[in-house]
């Protein structure tokens, strides 16, 4: 399943270049949860910008929850952890969007 998982996250990877090179800006909604996958897509698309969306409820039942997710850290200008529990879609929606401008 882990193989599965990275070949699919390239795949991702690889479509969100070619529309970059076709429309320069791609908005992807997917779970990287592996430092590979996600240094992968920095490395072939240019300007990668990473939401992190950490979910703080209980998620040990959930269908397709990722036991071992590489949490990413928060160590350059390009991503941004964004805790959404409890706020309004307006709360949540313009940190991003004051983050991708």
């Amino acid at each position: 399943v882990l193989f599965r998982s990275v070949r699919n996250l390239q795949r991702i990877s690889d479509i969100a270049t070619f529309l970059q090179d076709k429309f320069q800006i791609v908005i992807i909604s997917a779970v990287y949860p592996y430092f590979e996958a996600r240094e992968y897509l920095n490395s072939i698309c240019d300007e990668v910008k990473w939401v992190f969306l950490p979910n703080v409820q209980d998620v040990e039942k959930m269908k397709f929850f990722v036991k071992d997710f590489d949490v990413p850290t928060n160590d350059n200008e390009n991503h941004l952890t964004l805790y959404t529990l409890g706020k309004t879609i307006e709360e949540s929606v313009t940190p991003i969007l004051d983050f991708i401008s």
